[in-house]
């Protein structure tokens, strides 16, 4: 008997039957597009992660010095908050001559952050921002893009020229219905020329990034932090991920010469490399790929648990059709590949169904949330129809050899 004659045979069969096949086959359904809904997610989540939470707040391909924990952590433990408060707070004299010996190629900036009202003089406008006091080429390696007006100029950061970028939300909210380009605001005593308005940002979180005041470190905004002469963080970017290690390793030296520490004494202070932090989301998404394929596994093995226990009923039905097969001349192969192409065909079909439930559900999910990237990679399609008809061979097995094994007399008895 030719192949094709045995899939219209299972096809024939499976249609004079529909109910029992779609029983059969919801198992497999369910899991298919669990599993592509589960990977969409993790996927998801990985692009909202790196491009959204930490490409967002990080700079790629960049370290970052600090003498001092971030003002968003604390000490784990009363010993680290004593050694931190032990250590000497970075100086804009120690980032000049940091910067002087970085690897060619390389781009600096230097940001103290605070929280400050900002305020329209001669009205009683007033919103409390996220200001950012920078120097170098903060504008550049955070890829700041504006809606309205411009970027500071490297001689305005660099003098301290009183003019400021402005995050969109915070124009809306301080100029509303008017442009905020050439209009002043106040920060602390001095009044600033707000020469630009930022691309809108999004939010991370809830968290609006679109409300911020960037200004250059040598402006008096620097007196808002309280120290004007310390320096929160200095980030350098490379061109590329190879010469991090290199350029780490000479801030590092530099640092410590300035400082004058013996080569037994620790570092008194951190650098981190911001790829770390991807390097880290790449392995947590790897674990969460690993159980998003694990948990669905669960769902299939009783798609085909299902599919076994209906097969071997539809033998037993079926009894005196294979009694019959086998007195006109099937072979036990025929009989084999007949239920076994059954079962394939009813996990294939789920897988098929698994496989459009799981597309449109990931649809809705780049719609309704956050996650826009969350979308099956190709090999979980592969998977899922692999899945799929291993299901159904596994499955059909054991029935399919009962039937085979069946004499043809007393199939034939069989009522």
């Amino acid at each position: 008997m030719r192949i094709s004659d045995s899939i219209q045979i299972a096809w024939d069969s499976l249609r004079g039957q529909p109910l029992k096949a779609s029983f059969m086959g919801l198992g497999v359904t369910i899991g298919v597009a669990f599993l592509l809904i589960i990977v969409g997610i993790v996927e998801g989540l990985g692009g909202y992660v790196e491009n959204d939470l930490i490409g967002k707040l990080l700079i790629p391909n960049s370290i970052v010095v600090r003498t001092q924990l971030p003002q968003n952590r604390r000490p784990p433990s009363e010993e680290e908050k004593r050694a931190y408060a032990r250590r000497t707070a970075m100086t804009t004299e120690e980032v000049k001559k940091l910067v002087e010996d970085l690897p060619r190629g390389a781009k600096w900036a230097t940001e103290n952050f605070t929280i400050s009202p900002v305020r329209v003089p001669g009205e009683d406008t007033r919103k409390s921002s996220w200001v950012y006091i920078v120097s170098g080429q903060t504008q550049q390696m955070k890829s700041y893009e504006v809606s309205a007006g411009r970027l500071l100029s490297d001689i305005e950061i660099e003098t301290g020229a009183p003019v400021v970028l402005i995050g969109a939300d915070l124009a809306e909210s301080l100029f509303p219905g008017r442009s905020a380009i050439n209009r002043s605001v106040r920060l602390g005593n001095d009044t600033y020329e707000v020469v630009g308005v930022a691309a809108k940002q999004g939010s991370i979180l809830g968290l609006s990034l679109d409300n911020f005041t960037l200004v250059s470190q040598a402006s008096p905004a620097s007196r808002l932090t309280g120290k004007p002469k310390e320096i929160q963080s200095l980030t350098v970017q490379m061109l590329s991920q190879d010469g991090l290690q290199d350029a780490s390793d000479q801030v590092r030296t530099t640092f410590r010469q300035l400082r004058h520490q013996l080569p037994s004494e620790p570092d008194d202070f951190d650098i981190s490399l911001n790829n770390d932090a991807l390097v880290f989301v790449s392995k947590i998404k790897g674990y969460l790929t690993y159980a998003a394929i694990g948990l669905p596994a669960i769902s299939i093995l009783v798609g085909g648990i299902i599919i076994l226990n209906i097969m071997l009923m539809v033998v037993l039905e079926r009894t005196r059709e294979v009694g019959v097969r086998k007195a006109l001349g099937a072979t036990q192969g025929n009989i084999v590949s007949q239920f076994l192409i059954e079962a394939t065909l009813i996990s294939l079909v789920g897988s098929t169904a698994g496989i459009i439930i799981g597309i449109s559900g990931l649809f809705f999910i780049r719609e309704a949330s956050p996650l826009t990237t969350a979308a099956a990679p190709w090999w979980a399609f592969v998977l899922s129809i692999g899945v799929g008809a291993g299901t159904g061979i596994g499955a059909g097995v054991i029935p399919a050899i009962r039937a085979a094994k069946l004499q043809p007399v007393a199939a034939l008895r069989q009522e």
